[in-house]
């Protein structure tokens, strides 16, 4: 039996003769004996207990008391007198397992026990029979689950997904209970309390696979601890065992899982700072970037080149009428270059069919220039940058304003972070505001749309509100960074509860069948995308057109300067 189990090291609680021994033969099995129950049952994973003995039910009662009774540990149960009525081996379990369970009303032997009593029928031939309560006040459920000779040993689980409606205490938390409607309800108000009813769906579920009944209670907050080693919430009714598990999911924290069991992973409560990247022309100044280096080499080329040609037709035509070339010709040919890819109208008339080429063709490669040129300043004028916030660096570094979702894990991150960046956030952008800097969704994610704001909260809420409110091209700046790396949710069940593995393995079921995610894409809105980024109109206010209002003022000035020195060498000449 011992091999068939794989079982490598065998507690004997037995009170027999120290000089009789159990011999595993054909395992790899330790036995050890003469060990303090104490000791025993702080180290036991594997035992046989003789329930013959008057210690028996003292054994049992501390092994429920340390929850020991679990997938863990499995129990051997015999009665070294034997069976020598031959009564009905189904009689003797049901008789043994309430003789022992009902010596205690509070003996935690629930579905994840292994408990295994081995009850002689034959010569040199055991039955196996297992026995288990749905909850810690419901009757012995006892089933045949093997037989052992000498030779052999065959044994099978039994079916521990039939709780046969038993009562479970379980709890959840509605955190603004005037917008909740219901369990059945759709969801009117989009807040926190989502992940709530999502768990509680899957709760349902669980109901259904285990048939049992969920006694559902609310408690007003997930549950954090005092620093005194108790917790409150959620977590404290489990840390006092007033319930059996959770019906809200609470985060994997290791200072929870010293109060509770976790089961699997469920949703991800996903808190990330949302800002809107600002405009391009915030960070360069777009006026330089249509073009590149070697293409604005080629334009100073092309302009060195149409000058020297309007000087040379100019001189050759005044040579041939016996005209002198003044120095003005040459400032006239630069002005006239400056003013075609400016888009300006010739000042001057040529009279020569070769400077009359030489200005159509400037004027005609000036358009395409320009065209060119104010096209890609039209793109600029409605692109973002992505340079401006890259990282959490850039977070705390730039001149952006913060804020906060009100929730209080949020405030426990910000308090254990050990990140300098997120601290520099939080001293700076943060702590000056007070109780301003923690708002609600609809708040932060509104100066987010209207002002170069960051706002730190459940992603989720942001996509509902923004999928409302905003309009399509809005949303293409739309930038986010995940400050705190917050773990997955869970359900939690009281400590080395009895119901854990059975728990985990329907969860798991439900995720592989899809329920899981099913509810997720129901309940939960996803990030809106970006399909119209270039389809609406977009403003363009002075900040954009600073860098040409600059370059105006200084030309100008520069202006006003050359007229004076103009001004002042006439009169001194004159």
């Amino acid at each position: 039996m011992l091999k068939n189990m794989n079982l490598h090291t065998v507690q004997s609680a037995t009170c027999w003769d120290p000089r009789g021994r159990i011999q595993g033969q054909g395992t790899t099995a330790r036995f050890l004996y003469g060990t303090p129950w104490e000791k025993l049952l702080r180290t036991l994973m594997q035992t046989t207990l003789d329930l013959g003995c008057e210690q028996a039910p003292y054994v049992l009662q501390q092994a429920s008391n340390k929850r020991m009774f679990n997938t863990q540990n499995y129990w051997i149960l015999f009665d070294r007198h034997g069976n020598p009525n031959k009564t009905d081996a189904l009689d003797i379990a049901l008789r043994t397992f309430k003789k022992h369970y009902s010596a205690s009303e509070t003996l935690h032997v629930l579905p994840d026990s292994r408990v295994y009593l081995l009850i002689e029928t034959g010569n040199d031939f055991w039955e196996v029979w297992d026995g288990f309560r749905s909850g810690v006040s419901e009757e012995i459920k006892v089933s045949r689950v093997g037989a052992v000779t000498s030779n052999q040993a065959k044994i099978e689980d039994s079916d521990r997904t039939n709780f046969r409606r038993v009562t479970l205490k379980a709890s959840t938390v509605i955190l603004e209970p005037s917008s909740f409607v219901g369990w059945d309800e759709p969801i009117r108000v989009y807040n926190l309390d989502v992940f709530a009813k999502m768990h509680y769906a899957i709760c349902s579920v669980l109901t259904e696979q285990l048939n049992f009944t969920m006694n559902l209670t609310f408690s007003p907050d997930y549950g954090w601890s005092y620093g005194n080693g108790t917790y409150s919430g959620l977590i404290g009714q489990l840390q006092r065992e007033e319930i059996d598990f959770t019906a809200a999911g609470g985060l994997m924290r290791g200072d929870r899982m010293d109060v509770g069991d976790l089961t699997v992973g469920t949703f991800m409560a996903r808190t990330v700072a949302i800002f809107k990247q600002p405009p391009l022309s915030a960070a360069k100044n777009i006026f330089t970037l249509p073009f590149g280096i070697g293409v604005w080499t080629v334009m100073l080329a092309m302009m060195f080149l149409f000058t020297m040609a309007l000087i040379l037709v100019t001189w050759s035509a005044n040579q041939k009428n016996g005209k002198p070339t003044a120095l003005s010709t040459a400032l006239d040919a630069v002005t006239m270059v400056l003013g075609a890819i400016c888009q300006q109208g010739p000042w001057m008339t040529t009279h020569s069919v070769p400077a009359r080429l030489v200005t159509f063709t400037l004027f005609l490669t000036a358009v395409f220039l320009f065209t060119s040129y104010a096209a890609t300043i039209v793109v600029l004028l409605q692109s973002t940058s992505r340079t401006i916030v890259r990282n959490l660096n850039d977070l705390a570094d730039k001149p952006i304003t913060f804020s906060v979702q009100d929730t209080k894990h949020n405030y426990i991150y910000f308090n254990e972070t050990v990140d300098k960046n997120i601290k520099k956030i939080y001293l700076n952008k943060i702590k000056p505001q007070g109780k301003n800097a923690f708002t609600s969704p609809e708040v932060g994610v509104e100066r987010v749309r209207n002002e170069f704001h960051s706002f730190l909260g459940e992603i989720s809420l942001a996509y509902n509100i923004i999928s409302k409110t905003w309009q399509e091209h809005e949303k293409c700046s739309l930038s986010e960074i995940e400050l705190f790396k917050i773990p997955l949710l869970t359900l939690y069940v009281t400590k080395k509860s009895g119901y854990r593995d059975v728990f985990k393995q329907k969860m798991i079921q439900q995720h592989e069948v899809g329920l899981k995610h099913r509810i997720f894409k129901t309940m939960v809105p996803q990030k809106q995308k970006c399909d119209s980024a270039l389809i609406n109109f977009h403003s363009v206010s002075m900040k954009e057109a600073y860098p040409v209002l600059l370059f105006l003022g200084y030309s100008i000035f520069i202006s006003l300067l050359i007229f004076l020195f103009e001004h002042i060498f006439k009169i001194e000449t004159a």
